[in-house]
């Protein structure tokens, strides 16, 4: 549901969202349904005019008509993004064969591995001491 609101000394008239608050200057002049404007966008600006005309507003022809984006029939009618899906230019999405530095599987930033010979903190891996059995000479 929208409501026809005009702004008589500044020669603005808007149509809004009935539960919008309209401002301390503007008169209201109706409601009107959403399946009506959806129906009627491309003469919606004219039929404003026609309406505050009717309702006694002199000069209404040289009105300022403001529309939501939904009701502007020079917009399209589909947003941008569900255009795009629908054209299907993109791939997959996909790791760089060549990350840059800082990223994950950089050469700074290489995840851990899972190596036994690998000890934490850069220590050697233990040597392994004689025992006893090998000392012994016979």
């Amino acid at each position: 549901m929208y409501r026809v609101v005009a702004n008589i000394s500044g020669r603005i008239a808007r149509i809004i969202p009935a539960a919008n608050a309209r401002n301390v200057s503007e008169r209201d002049f109706g409601e009107l349904t959403t399946e009506a404007a959806l129906a009627n966008k491309d003469g919606l600006e004219d039929a404003v005019r026609d309406l505050l005309l009717s309702k006694g507003v002199t000069h209404a022809e040289t009105f300022t008509v403001s529309l939501p984006d939904v009701l502007r029939s020079d917009l399209p009618s589909a947003p941008a993004e569900a255009e795009e899906a629908q054209r299907g230019d993109f791939g997959p999405v996909t790791r760089p064969d060549n990350p840059k530095e800082g990223e994950q599987n950089s050469e700074t930033k290489r995840p851990e591995t899972n190596d036994v010979t690998k000890k934490p903190n850069g220590a050697k891996p233990e040597e392994q001491m004689p025992t006893d059995k090998d000392n012994t000479q016979n």
